[in-house]
């Protein structure tokens, strides 16, 4: 799915399935994965999932940081750019992709969440 002005293909997985290393859209009812284990498809059990045209590879979007003060922008994390992994014990509120720091644009100029 094309996104409105987001150069990203976007669709939602289940949760559950995706952390066990398979990629499941919901039923055609939209209550359960469309794995035999049939995962509830609850808002709280979904995962953003976008591919760029650049990297032609699926990304998890994390939920936009929940800041008081949303920033300007969002900047990729330090650890992220120099090819590390995330040092933050909490939720970082650096993007940890390009395709992340894009979608969180997108949704916070589009105020949704």
């Amino acid at each position: 799915m094309k996104y409105g002005s987001l150069n990203l293909k976007m669709k939602f997985v289940c949760g559950q399935c995706w952390r066990n290393g398979q990629v499941n859209e919901p039923d055609r009812n939209k209550k359960y994965c469309s794995a035999k284990a049939r995962h509830p498809w609850t808002k709280d059990r979904r995962v953003v999932l976008v591919m760029s045209n650049e990297r032609k590879k699926w990304m998890t979007i994390r939920p936009l940081p929940t800041k008081k003060q949303v920033p300007l922008q969002f900047d990729l994390c330090n650890h992220i750019a120099s090819g590390k992994k995330c040092q933050y014990d909490g939720n970082c509120s650096f993007a940890h992709s390009p395709e992340e720091r894009e979608m969180w644009t997108y949704m916070k100029e589009n105020s949704s969440k």
